[in-house]
């Protein structure tokens, strides 16, 4: 039993570990290889020239009901699937009050399935900025979660997942019984080693929902097709990003600064609609072409690397 707990401990105390675990407790996360990323110009040049993205800490999404959304129907269910089991009710417990703190633990930064898509240049470039297409190669390739928008896929994960997490660990009596078989002045280990059961229960179950919550959004995004990059400070602090602060309004927003070079390559960029017949596509050549990105002729490698919209658009 001591060997079983020095291998759990060490699987607890892992987040790599762990959250290898966790994950293989969900249905499959399917990434494309290849995906999108909406933006501004000024956003585009700062990508380009730092060769690195910004990660928001998810506390300070545009909508704040992203959140919300996942938090309240986990809340909702969670009692119900666990009232018979102690271990996982108390965690729960755990896990929701300190929801707030393990917020600012989570950096976030999305993408889309959708290439060249008038919703997503109209809620992200006001129909003026750039979209770039990024193809991955398997390095980081589970931190890239797919998002959801039906809720079935929610209840589906929630509902075995006290007996999903507690296969893994022995019963209450299971432990007593085994002690039982020691000398009886050893027999207090039993208590302590109950409340290390209950430990590893914490930190099993707040990285299982951890690994969920932001992976649900409401069904009226839907048509976003979302690709989300999640990353702990953990995982920050291992990619050497580094975060920072900023103002937006009134608000003072936390981010990372995170080196994309490794696990993402810049395949093209395509112009928002509301720029196609402008000078801008002629001068985002020439930045790029003195970057060594492209050629004289907006290509790379004998592709296209610099494209605009297929999509009818009137300036005013």
């Amino acid at each position: 039993m001591e060997d079983y707990f020095k291998n759990l401990q060490y699987i607890s105390s892992n987040d790599e570990c762990l959250e290898n675990y966790t994950d293989s407790l969900s249905t499959p996360n399917k990434i494309p290889k290849v995906f999108y990323h909406y933006t501004s110009i000024e956003a585009f040049k700062g990508i380009i020239n730092n060769k690195k993205l910004w990660l928001t800490n998810s506390k300070y999404f545009n909508d704040p009901s992203e959140v919300d959304y996942g938090f309240n129907y986990i809340s909702k269910q969670i009692p119900k699937q666990f009232k018979n089991n102690q271990y996982l009710k108390d965690s729960f417990n755990t896990w929701k009050s300190s929801f707030d703190a393990n917020l600012e633990h989570r950096y976030v930064c999305c993408f889309s399935k959708n290439y060249d898509y008038l919703p997503l240049w109209s809620m992200y470039t006001g129909n003026k900025g750039l979209c770039i297409e990024f193809e991955r190669n398997d390095k980081q390739l589970e931190k890239f979660k797919t998002v959801k928008y039906d809720i079935s896929e929610l209840e589906a994960r929630l509902n075995n997942i006290a007996s999903n997490i507690m296969s893994f660990f022995p019963d209450e009596k299971q432990i007593i019984r085994e002690q039982m078989d020691t000398p009886f002045e050893d027999i207090d280990i039993a208590p302590s080693l109950i409340s290390q059961l209950q430990n590893q229960v914490d930190n099993w179950l707040g990285i299982y929902l951890h690994n969920i919550y932001l992976q649900f959004k409401c069904k009226a995004y839907e048509y976003e097709n979302e690709i989300r990059l999640i990353l702990s400070k953990d995982d920050l602090k291992s990619l050497n990003a580094v975060t920072q602060d900023r103002f937006k309004g009134n608000t003072l927003i936390s981010y990372a600064e995170l080196d994309f070079t490794n696990f993402l390559q810049i395949k093209s960029v395509c112009l928002a609609p509301g720029c196609n017949g402008l000078k801008l596509k002629e001068d985002l050549i020439f930045y790029l072409r003195e970057r060594n990105l492209c050629n004289s002729k907006g290509y790379k490698n004998g592709t296209e690397f610099v494209k605009e919209s297929t999509i009818p658009f009137r300036n005013f």
